[in-house]
């Protein structure tokens, strides 16, 4: 039996909630798409909605994550786990993130989740995304003696019935295999919770002196994903909290009509929201952190470090 998700759409929202120096929040309605990264040209042929590399009411670029090209997404994953020093895992690799929408997309954030062929997840990938057409990839190991020490034992109703039926066939199993997927199983079941230095800039009110702080789970019947995002240079004061939460629907032609007029031209509308809002924080005051003065500030640092060695 494998732990592993199934390809499926979310029904959600998104929320922003600033903290500090005054409060602003936002909630917008999404929807996300959760797909198995070997099965998108069988997802191309089966629905009419979808297609992967070409035009369509919903469709998904290669091109549009990863290495910027056409070449195979499990590849580049793979690459960016060798980088990090990661052995990349024989299993299964999702990714969540939204879908071009009549041929538009802006993802600010998409998770990467890989799996071994027991169905244990053994790293994340969150490829952050800014307005500017730059994005960059954290890679989070989870595993024994890593990412796992994080990781927090939480109830799923999914899970739970998934462990009873491994345990029954503990008689046509091996004692490693059963306990492969006995951990596999918890493992899908758990809060998953890390630590990321920021190193890429992303809004223009938000300085780089900062730590993101990750909470998810994989996804079941529900979506739940959490980053706060704290200021290390001010005792990691907590400055801002995003989630992205939703209900599973299953990945049907059907489920995907009902997205589109649910949540007609969403990605245009997330593309837009984010430039409102950051009209809305300009005119309270919020502090501006431009990129080039952000870069000079870095490399300023990194040669008086070099000076004062």
């Amino acid at each position: 039996m494998n732990s592993t998700p199934e390809s499926a759409v979310y029904f959600g929202h998104v929320m922003h909630a600033r903290l500090r120096p005054f409060r602003h929040r936002f909630v917008y309605r999404v929807f996300s798409l959760l797909l198995d990264i070997d099965r998108l040209d069988e997802f191309g042929k089966k629905l009419r909605f979808f297609s992967h590399n070409r035009f369509n009411l919903f469709s998904l670029h290669d091109r549009d994550h990863g290495a910027r090209t056409d070449d195979c997404l499990r590849d580049w994953v793979r690459a960016e786990l060798a980088d990090a020093g990661l052995e990349p895992p024989d299993g299964r690799y999702f990714m969540l993130c939204f879908p071009r929408v009549l041929g538009f997309v802006f993802n600010p954030l998409t998770v990467f989740f890989c799996f071994t062929e027991s169905g244990a997840l053994r790293a994340l990938i969150y490829e952050v995304r800014n307005t500017f057409g730059d994005k960059h990839p954290y890679v989070i190991p989870i595993g024994d003696g890593q990412g796992a020490r994080g990781a927090v034992p939480a109830p799923d109703t999914d899970a739970e019935d998934g462990v009873a039926a491994a345990r029954t066939q503990t008689q046509i199993q091996t004692p490693a295999q059963t306990q492969a997927q006995t951990q596999a199983q918890a493992q899908t079941s758990a809060v998953h919770t890390h630590r990321q230095e920021k190193d890429f800039y992303v809004s223009p009110f938000i300085g780089m002196a900062m730590r993101y702080r990750f909470r998810l789970r994989v996804p079941g019947e529900k979506l739940s994903v959490m980053i706060r995002e704290t200021a290390t240079d001010e005792g990691d004061e907590e400055l801002l909290i995003a989630t992205l939460t939703g209900q599973r629907r299953m990945l049907r032609d059907r489920t995907l009509a009902l997205a589109f007029f649910r949540y007609p031209l969403m990605t245009l509308k997330v593309f837009a929201a984010i430039h409102f809002e950051a009209l809305r924080l300009w005119r309270k005051g919020a502090t501006f952190y431009s990129r080039d003065s952000l870069a000079a500030g870095r490399s300023e640092r990194k040669s008086e470090q070099v000076a004062g060695r």
